[in-house]
């Protein structure tokens, strides 16, 4: 998640960001690709959407009586009773009953369009290295920005843009 916070940053920030160059790895890039992907594959389907949303779950569990006692929450308080008392959740049920609603979001795709960094990247103004593993079994083969990034590829060595 912090290579495609940082990867955004820079895409949103342009030539205003504030960092001089930056190196990420394992970018999820695209999470609507994700977001489809992820059940395809067994440790995604039966291990790693549960995990995602079991750990987000228990750190609303955490606050739970803050929530419920809100006055003005975008969330049921029967939605978030539901929440609780499911024996497991999907990342993605997650999505749709807290994060799409709490943050204003149209619902999951909506909230993982708008997260993904490689909106953006193409605006990235300073030197980026990002490094990914082809064969990821979580993010999927589809979410590279591939098309995006042969268009900024330089056919010599040295830094893109010209060094700092």
């Amino acid at each position: 998640m912090g290579a495609n916070i940082l990867t955004k940053y820079a895409g949103e920030e342009g030539e205003d960001c504030a960092l001089k160059a930056i190196v990420v790895l394992a970018n999820p890039w695209n999470f609507v690709y994700g977001h489809h992907w992820l059940p395809s594959t067994f440790i995604g389907r039966n291990v790693y959407r549960y995990a995602l949303g079991g750990a987000l779950r228990t750190l609303l569990h955490f606050h739970r009586r803050v929530f419920l006692e809100a006055p003005d929450l975008p969330i049921s308080r029967q939605e978030l009773e539901d929440v609780f008392r499911k024996r497991a959740i999907t990342l993605g049920q997650y999505d749709h009953a807290v994060t799409s609603p709490l943050y204003g979001f149209k619902g999951p795709v909506d909230y993982y369009r708008r997260i993904s960094s490689s909106r953006v990247m193409t605006n990235i103004q300073i030197p980026c290295l990002a490094i990914n593993a082809a064969d990821d079994p979580i993010i999927g083969p589809g979410c590279f920005p591939i098309a995006e990034v042969r268009v900024h590829l330089q056919p010599r060595g040295g830094s893109f843009p010209p060094p700092f």
